[in-house]
């Protein structure tokens, strides 16, 4: 089912962030939002997935229960590991195995039991896309996501 969003608006005091804003999402698709900073990006994305409520508008086609997101802060828990961090969302036997995988997938295996404080800037955003990459969801919001990472990774 596509992402509907119509009329949405949003303002904070004075400041109108979005307003009236339309676009149709298709279902399974890869859809970017580019624009200048302030132009309230990060608000739309907060709208869809529950955590603002638009003043207006209307939004359909999405389940907010069924989220997953990685946010321009990278939001681990300093005290436990990568992994720890990682599988937060998941629940289950397989959940170290899942957890191990995505963070191999993006070059932390040597890092697996490392507490989340002590890693790089780059390596603590490589363990929460992982957590976003094996989180039961059917929709993904990446703000920023890629910050700090260099361009290789």
């Amino acid at each position: 089912m596509n992402i509907e969003i119509r009329d949405v608006s949003k303002r904070f005091d004075d400041k109108i962030v979005l307003n009236h804003f339309s676009q149709s999402i298709p279902s399974g698709s890869i859809t970017c939002l580019m624009g200048p900073s302030g132009c309230g990006k990060t608000t739309l994305i907060r709208i869809l997935s529950g955590l603002e409520t638009a003043d207006e508008g209307q939004i359909t086609g999405i389940d907010k229960k069924n989220i997953a997101f990685v946010f321009q802060e990278d939001r681990l828990i300093g005290h436990l590991s990568a992994l720890e961090n990682c599988i937060l969302p998941l629940k289950g036997p397989n959940a170290k195995r899942d957890g191990e995988w995505a963070l191999t997938r993006l070059g932390l295996e040597n890092d697996i039991h490392t507490p989340a404080r002590d890693l790089s800037g780059g390596m603590a955003r490589r363990v929460a896309i992982a957590r976003a990459m094996i989180a039961p969801a059917e929709t993904i919001f990446l703000d920023e996501a890629f910050k700090g990472l260099d361009e290789a990774t």
